[in-house]
């Protein structure tokens, strides 16, 4: 039976891909390099990925000092958790799960936003980026997770929707379910280590 639950954000409670991109192409403009232009129907995040990679260099500090201002400028942003997302949520807290999200947004910003788009939610542990140390799909923050908890691995399951998510997982021996409202691809849908593929959030009650 599974204890600590730790998820993604991104694309797997948190319905943001637009405003990402959006927020992306105004760093982008600033900085004068190409946006990326598609209308929001054929937004692709791998596609968006490769095009952020191939015009920013993310151990930049003005390029990273220029998007936390724009980050900032937003405050809490115009998303909104997947419909059904708090109810599972607020179960499986009833249920005594241990609740844990660890994404690549930065740490600072990444509490603010859960205190605005999760209220009475309780998650034990928070890990966003932090500067020196790796991100997904390197296991080292699900790692710290897990022997805080002190916990047997095979009583943690990781929740995402990226092709970075299922590498995270595997990098940390730990299962993963995959949520296919996000952001990833068929590819991902048909990978092997993929423990359980969710049609809707409220599949994560059957785990």
């Amino acid at each position: 039976m599974k204890e600590l639950y730790i998820f993604d954000l991104d694309g797997t409670l948190l319905d943001s891909l637009s405003f990402t991109i959006t927020l992306f192409n105004k760093l982008l403009r600033d900085l004068n390099l190409p946006t990326y232009d598609k209308d929001e129907s054929e937004y692709d995040y791998i596609e968006f990925r490769k095009h952020l990679f191939e015009y920013l260099d993310f151990n930049d500090d003005v390029h990273v000092k220029r998007f936390l201002e724009i980050y900032h400028e937003e405050m809490l942003e115009p998303s909104i958790p997947f419909e059904g997302v708090m109810d599972v949520l607020e179960e499986l807290q009833n249920q005594g799960k241990i609740l844990a999200i660890c994404t690549n947004r930065t740490e600072l910003d990444l509490r603010v936003r859960i205190e605005g788009f999760f209220k009475g939610i309780d998650f034990k542990y928070i890990s966003g980026y932090r500067k020196g140390v790796p991100d997904k799909p390197d296991a080292y923050r699900i790692n710290e997770i897990i022997e805080k908890e002190n916990i047997s691995r095979d009583k943690v399951i990781f929740f995402g929707d990226k092709d970075n998510d299922i590498m995270a997982a595997r990098n940390a021996g730990i299962d993963i379910a995959f949520a296919k409202w996000g952001q990833g691809k068929e590819e991902d849908f048909n990978n092997p280590y993929v423990f359980k593929l969710l049609e809707s959030p409220y599949d994560i009650l059957d785990i």
